[in-house]
């Protein structure tokens, strides 16, 4: 939230409102001070910067709700942008890994995922959502971390051979058939939610939020798992050479 606060800190400070008075009694008492003391340009100067400060008071003491949400609405929509570009150019490349499925399942996430959060945001689902929305986000980023390693995985297999290859395209496989899994229980997520958050039923929602969990769980074993063979299959290349 460091940026949030930086966010209203400089909309506080840098507000013309708060800022030409400011410098403009700056400048005034410079003026007096390079003439050697004026009695006008020492007033407009003083009432200047009181001014300014005034303002600035006003807005933080009246106004620093609003500033902070859009503070807030401005990071978040920064998020937003370098999420979505990393997300295109993360597609660009599954383009070329000779794999259909990998760009299905993006696609198919940042659909399920633009839609919750629309809904949310609308208020179709209220229920406690921010909970589950939380969990759903973890599992997006997860899932888009397997398929940036399935494609990392892909560009290390073009330069093997034999059982060194295999193994790789293995351990692709298993991340992709993790991610596959992951679309399908999302959408059922989704489904899920919408039709708890219209019962209105925190029994249920709070059963959703832990298989959410636990599914998270086991894809973030399967993806640690993966990783060490990995390692393992480095060592090994690395003590044969």
């Amino acid at each position: 939230m460091d940026s949030v606060k930086r966010k209203v800190y400089l909309d506080l400070f840098a507000s013309p409102s708060t800022l030409l008075p400011m410098v403009g009694g700056l400048t005034a008492l410079l003026a007096s001070w390079a003439v050697g003391g004026n009695a006008v340009f020492n007033f407009a100067g003083v009432a200047g910067i009181l001014g300014g400060a005034g303002m600035f008071a006003t807005r933080l003491i009246f106004g620093l709700e609003n500033l902070t949400q859009r503070a807030y609405d401005y990071v978040l929509q920064k998020q937003q942008q370098q999420k979505d570009s990393a997300l295109e150019e993360l597609a660009k490349r599954l383009l070329t890994d000779q794999d259909p499925r990998t760009e299905v399942c993006l696609t198919q996430l940042r659909h399920l995922y633009d839609t919750l959060a629309k809904d949310i945001r609308e208020g179709k689902i209220t229920l406690a959502a921010h909970d589950v929305m939380d969990g759903v986000d973890r599992m997006f980023h997860l899932c888009v971390e397997h398929l940036q390693r399935s494609y990392e995985l892909y560009a290390l297999s073009q330069q093997q051979q034999g059982i060194s290859r295999q193994t790789t395209m293995r351990q692709r496989e298993e991340l992709i058939g993790e991610v596959i899994q992951s679309v399908q229980y999302l959408e059922n997520v989704v489904q899920q939610l919408n039709s708890v958050a219209s019962r209105r039923s925190k029994s249920e929602l709070s059963q959703l939020r832990a298989e959410l969990d636990e599914t998270i769980s086991v894809a973030r074993r399967a993806e640690e798992r993966t990783e060490a063979i990995g390692r393992q299959r480095d060592v090994s290349e690395h003590e044969f050479n």
